[in-house]
């Protein structure tokens, strides 16, 4: 009777330390998965998502708006999908310059960036795209496309942009100024509240053949832009509120223009824009102006510039 309850006891035992094992081996498991680096990690050549990986690559700084950090003359050339991924980063500030990245896909990815993010005088060789992000300066870059997601309060200034598409969708708050966009059209999707000024827009190839392009944006403001030599019209617009003035339309191709219209450089299919401004009574300059009366554009809209201007606007 003793020898069986020994037996029984070592039985029980040894069931217990099995379901332990296995306990124990599914939290490793579990554990190992939890650290497991993600797909956008595994595919960067340089991924940051902490104070501390700054800190490896910044040449100085510790993160303070005295003191951001700074990443400078690195040369981010790879084969993997993203050059430079950031993510998940929050009220620090830094700087990155004098970089160039050349990668398969993206050259510098950002997704939820809440700091203070200065990127000046890179050249992307590779796409550059912005996700989910706030209060970012892009200025004095070159490079091929741009894409800005879901963001706000986003600066992009004295950049020169060249064949490639560049793309702003729901976002607001975004102010595109003095860029040079050379074959490269510029596409805003349910973008608001934002500016496009002083900006130079030249010839682009693309299947469309426009320069700048609305889809459901609204309440955005256009003025001092030049649009010229566009394969088909400058400008496709399909949304509302948006203002346009003091912009030079110049040797759009007018020969594709529809029959029967004089005037094909801007197809209006949106509601309540208008192309002029309201305080100075001054629309926009149209090459092909014959002088007299109003601007009369294309589309559904059945929409005007009262003012048109009898010369460019130098800026």
């Amino acid at each position: 009777m003793v020898s069986l309850t020994i037996k029984a006891l070592i039985k029980a035992l040894s069931f217990i330390l099995i379901i332990a094992g296995l306990l124990a081996g599914s939290a490793i498991l579990n554990m190992n998965n939890f650290f497991r680096p993600s797909h956008s990690e595994r595919e960067s050549e340089i991924y940051i998502s902490s104070s501390r990986n700054f800190r490896r690559i910044a040449i100085s700084g510790d993160g303070t708006p005295e003191n951001p950090y700074i990443i400078d003359s690195l040369n981010v050339s790879t084969t993997k999908m993203y050059g430079m991924y950031i993510r998940s980063i929050e009220g620090l500030y830094v700087i990155i310059q004098n970089c160039i990245f050349e990668t398969s896909y993206v050259g510098l990815y950002i997704v939820s960036f809440f700091g203070d993010l200065i990127i000046r005088n890179n050249t992307f060789v590779s796409d550059f795209r912005i996700i989910g992000s706030s209060n970012i300066s892009i200025y004095n870059n070159s490079g091929g496309g741009l894409d800005v997601d879901s963001s706000w309060n986003i600066s992009i200034s004295k950049n020169c942009f060249k064949d490639g598409w560049f793309i702003i969708h729901h976002s607001e708050q975004i102010n595109v100024t003095r860029n040079i966009f050379s074959n490269c059209s510029l596409y805003l999707f349910d973008t608001k509240n934002s500016s496009l000024t002083y900006n130079c827009f030249e010839y682009s190839r693309n299947s469309a053949g426009y320069l700048l392009e609305f889809s459901f944006s609204n309440n955005n403001t256009i003025f001092s832009n030049n649009f010229t030599n566009s394969q088909y019209l400058a400008m496709n617009i399909n949304g509302e509120y948006n203002t346009f003035y003091h912009n030079n339309f110049i040797s759009s191709w007018l020969s594709l223009g529809p029959a029967g219209f004089e005037n094909p450089h801007v197809e209006d299919n949106g509601e309540n824009n208008l192309f002029y401004s309201t305080t100075l009574s001054e629309g926009n300059f149209w090459d092909n102006y014959n002088g007299t009366g109003y601007y009369y554009l294309l589309g559904d809209s059945g929409n005007y510039d009262p003012y048109p201007l009898n010369e460019s606007v130098v800026f």
